[in-house]
């Protein structure tokens, strides 16, 4: 298994991978088309094909696993290519060996490996929302965490000290694959006017050496956690530059809750479900001024949404679920017991979605009834979720009609369009029930239906919100003075 891995140095395959990616990155595609020529005896054969970003992630991860830093062969793009055709054949014979039952975990944990590449402004986006979330939100709140005292002991430095060094560190991968020198010196980004031993802590956070990786249960998605490489040689190496980039709307998210994990308190998971029913008060309050919305009150015994908004002829039904899947979640192939009982708290939304439209249709029969789960971590293929989750509930299928999986990102577009373009709203509202009706294979979310109408912008996190924007403002003036 993996042979041609094994010819090659692990320093020299990672640098090779991170120049690709940073390639890839600069040219705003996960994918690069390659030439290239195998030789079958006297002929040699002249072909082209596609490398992919997640795909070269699996590539450093073996390479580590299978290969150490003291081979000598030279690596160009024949040679490399060599390696990812071995690399497809296995993952092929492995695919090949998946039986029936675990086609849709398989197909979906490919689907939460892959298409965040293709979407790098919902980085930002994310960035932008974690901010409020985790630094401005729980001072509305009488919460009992106090973000700053978690990032002191855990890093010793504030929030925005850790934001301005991550963004440095993120300009510096930008330019360079290797970052020894600087991880030595510190030149390069001094204009931070920060010390570099708590430079270094960051650094070292998101840094793995080779028997870390070869040892995490993470397996490759250990790279999600911590994107530098330490080699044998002592180098410091990036190899996805994407996943440098992906710290940003993670980044202090994990740090807070694995402080707390590792005092085996669930006192952070349970604030931050405050936080998201906060933030999404907020973003009702800031729009839907002239729209009725309310939270449902609660019936004896019964388990009720989180909100009900009245417009037009549509009646929103909206439960949201803050929770976060562990990395291990986010594989080809999942730790099946524990994703079903992730999946299973989607799948009590359905129960809350449908006693609360019991009662609304008990009053209200006069308008279209819509059930949205609003979930605020990042999900893709949402129809084969559904789908999935409803061969459980058959004698529920028809209570479940109407019932669809949202993003805190198209909540925010779609609130948006309710307040400036109701017309806009009502044509996507009908264009997505009618897509659900039909199974259309044009791509069912909200999101690809704005797409459709070019709706590209969410206005809701620009302005004061654009909290990127601000700290990239704020580090080019550090920069100059």
């Amino acid at each position: 298994m993996y042979k041609k891995i094994k010819k090659y140095s692990v320093q020299d395959l990672l640098i090779y991978i991170g120049k690709l990616n940073l390639e890839m990155f600069n040219n705003g595609s996960p994918m690069k088309e390659i030439n290239y020529s195998l030789k079958y005896g006297q002929y040699q054969q002249h072909s082209t094909s596609y490398i992919c970003s997640w795909e070269l992630k699996d590539i450093a991860y073996n390479s580590v696993k299978y290969s150490n830093d003291y081979r000598n062969d030279n690596l160009d793009l024949q040679s490399f290519y060599k390696i990812i055709n071995e690399h497809r054949e296995i993952e092929d014979k492995k695919s090949e060996a998946t039986n029936t039952d675990s086609i849709f975990y398989l197909l979906y944990g490919l689907s939460q490996q892959q298409f965040w590449y293709q979407q790098k402004y919902e980085v930002i986006e994310q960035f932008n929302r974690n901010i409020k979330l985790l630094k401005y939100i729980p001072k509305e709140l009488d919460t009992v965490i106090d973000i700053e005292d978690v990032m002191r002991e855990s890093l010793g430095i504030s929030v925005d000290d850790y934001i301005d060094i991550l963004l440095s560190l993120l300009v510096l991968s930008l330019k360079k694959v290797d970052i020894s020198d600087f991880v030595k010196t510190g030149y390069g980004v001094s204009f931070l006017n920060k010390e570099h031993s708590k430079v270094l802590e960051v650094i070292e956070l998101y840094t793995a050496d080779y028997k870390e990786i070869r040892s995490s249960i993470l397996e490759e998605n250990i790279f999600l956690a911590k994107p530098i490489v330490k080699t044998d040689k002592g180098r410091y190496i990036i190899p996805n530059i994407y996943l440098m980039f992906r710290l940003l709307s993670d980044g202090l998210y994990w740090i807070i809750r694995n402080y707390y994990y590792k005092q085996g308190s669930q006192i952070f998971t349970n604030e931050f479900g405050i936080y998201f029913e906060k933030y999404v008060e907020n973003l009702f309050k800031f729009y839907l001024k002239d729209i009725k919305y309310y939270k449902p009150i609660e019936m004896k015994g019964k388990k009720i949404a989180d909100w009900v908004i009245e417009v037009g002829e549509y009646i929103l039904i909206i439960e949201q679920k803050s929770m976060i899947a562990s990395l291990k979640l986010k594989k080809p192939i999942p730790d099946i017991e524990n994703f079903n009982k992730y999946v299973n708290k989607y799948n009590e939304a359905f129960e809350q979605l449908n006693s609360t439209e019991k009662e609304i249709l008990s009053e209200r029969k006069d308008k279209k009834i819509i059930k949205l789960i609003l979930h605020y971590d990042s999900l893709y293929s949402t129809e084969m979720l559904k789908e999935e989750i409803c061969k459980s509930r058959i004698e529920t299928i028809n209570e479940d009609k109407n019932t669809f999986f949202v993003s805190i990102r198209e909540v925010e577009i779609l609130s948006s369009l309710m307040s400036n373009d109701i017309n806009l709203f009502n044509k996507i509202v009908e264009e997505k029930l009618n897509r659900e009706h039909n199974h259309s294979l044009d791509g069912r979310t909200f999101d690809m239906i704005f797409y459709k109408y070019e709706i590209k912008n969410n206005s809701y996190l620009i302005g004061e919100r654009s909290y990127f924007k601000k700290r990239i403002e704020t580090l080019k003036v550090m920069s100059n003075n």
